[in-house]
C-alpha cells in the first residue's frame, strides 16, 4: 500500500505498514504541537507568541466582529509560583474595554468575532485587519480609537492603525476599511499651518496645512487639512499662519501664530 489507505474489508494488520503509521503520527504531533521525539506535556502545548490574542469584553454590552477594544489589563488568573505552566502562558486573555483617546489610543485591539458583554473571543493586536472607519479626511493616513466608541475607528493624522484603503470618505457616518495595525509610528508633533476663516479663543477650527516647498516660502498642501484644532490662547484672524501641536489626547493644539 504505497497511500497507506485500506480497501474496504482488508485486515488492518496487514493494511498499515511503518511508514504509513509513522506518517499519521507525524500528521497528529503538527496537529497537537508536540515536536517529534518529545513528550506530550503541558509545557509542549504552550501556542507561542501571536497576533490574536483572547480578549474578554468588559465594555458592557456586545461588540462587533471588526469592532475597537480599549485594553485595561488581563484577566486575573491568580498566583501560584509552583505551577510551571499558568494558563496565563498557555492562552493569554486581556481585558478590553469602550475605548477613549485619552487611554487607549495606543493601546487597542480590532476583534476577529462578535463578542457579547462578560464573554472571550479573539482580536488582532497586529497585522492585517478590515474595521470601521469614519474618515473626515482622505489626507488622513492613520486611524485611531473613537471616543465611546466599540463600533469603528476614526481618521488622524497618526495612530496604530496604517490605512491601506477605504471604500469612501464620509463625514457622518464610517465605511469600511483595510488597514495594518501596529506599533504606532513616531508622531510628527508640529505641523505649519494657515488659518481660512477667523479663528477665536476657546473654539474648535478647521486650518489649511502649508509645508510644501522650501522654507520660508511654503505652499499649501493640496487638500490637506487639519480638523477640530483647538484654540486656548487667542483670536486669530483669518489668513494667518499657526504652528500647532499634536497632544496625547488625539486634538491638534495651536501653539503659535501669527501676529494679527
Amino acid at each position: 500500500m504505497a497511500t497507506g489507505r485500506i480497501e474496504k474489508g482488508q485486515p488492518l494488520a496487514k493494511a498499515i505498514s511503518a511508514a504509513a503509521w509513522n506518517r499519521a503520527q507525524d500528521a497528529a504531533d503538527v496537529v497537537l504541537g508536540v515536536q517529534s521525539g518529545f513528550a506530550g506535556d503541558a509545557r509542549t502545548l504552550y501556542a507561542g507568541a501571536s497576533n490574536i490574542v483572547l480578549v474578554k469584553n468588559d465594555s458592557g454590552s456586545e461588540v462587533k466582529a471588526s469592532g475597537i477594544l480599549g485594553v485595561s489589563g488581563i484577566e486575573d488568573t491568580g498566583l501560584d509560583a509552583n505551577n510551571e505552566m499558568p494558563s496565563i502562558c498557555r492562552t493569554p486573555v486581556i481585558t478590553g474595554t469602550t475605548p477613549t483617546a485619552a487611554n487607549h489610543a495606543s493601546n487597542f485591539v480590532v476583534t476577529l468575532e462578535p463578542i457579547a458583554a462578560g464573554k472571550v473571543g479573539r482580536a488582532a493586536v497586529a497585522g492585517t485587519v478590515a474595521f470601521r472607519l469614519e474618515s473626515s479626511s482622505i489626507s488622513h493616513k492613520f486611524a485611531t480609537v473613537k471616543d465611546s466608541s466599540t463600533l469603528s475607528a476614526k481618521s488622524a493624522e497618526n495612530g496604530l492603525l496604517r490605512i491601506l484603503a477605504r471604500s469612501t470618505v464620509g463625514q457622518s457616518s464610517w465605511r469600511w476599511a483595510v488597514g495594518v495595525l501596529d506599533i504606532a509610528p513616531e508622531p510628527v508633533l508640529h505641523r505649519l499651518c494657515k488659518t481660512s476663516s477667523a479663528f477665536n479663543k476657546n473654539t474648535l477650527g478647521n486650518v489649511n496645512v502649508w509645508e510644501t516647498g522650501s522654507a520660508p516660502n511654503e505652499t499649501q498642501n493640496s487638500g490637506e487639512i487639519l480638523f477640530n484644532v483647538v484654540n486656548k490662547y487667542a483670536n486669530i484672524a483669518s489668513g494667518k499662519f499657526v504652528s500647532v501641536a499634536l497632544h496625547k489626547n488625539g486634538y491638534w493644539y495651536v501653539v503659535a501664530a501669527e501676529c494679527s
